[in-house]
């Protein structure tokens, strides 16, 4: 098959499981989306390093020390501002 056409296929496989994980998230209650957040942030802060290294390694842009900081700005520094907020249900 052309790779173009697997790579579209690929594609809208994928939205379809988006979606559904998407309608799965509608689903859970404050306490589920803030253990998942959590863990988001604790395991992004964890690879910010890694992460930083293998962008600097990929795009040949920046440095991995700024970008360790940015990654760890967008995980640990971002939920601790918004770990309060009300996300589910009627905001406001």
């Amino acid at each position: 098959m052309d790779r173009d056409l697997l790579a579209l296929q690929e594609v809208r496989d994928l939205i379809g499981q988006a979606r559904g994980a998407q309608a799965q998230l509608a689903k859970l209650n404050q306490e589920q989306v803030d253990r998942i957040c959590a863990a988001m942030a604790q395991a992004g802060s964890a690879a910010a390093g890694e992460l930083a290294r293998l962008a600097v390694e990929e795009t040949g842009m920046g440095n991995i020390p700024h970008k360790t900081i940015k990654n760890l700005f967008n995980t640990i520094d971002l939920w601790d501002a918004i770990r309060d907020l009300k996300t589910v249900g009627v905001i406001a």
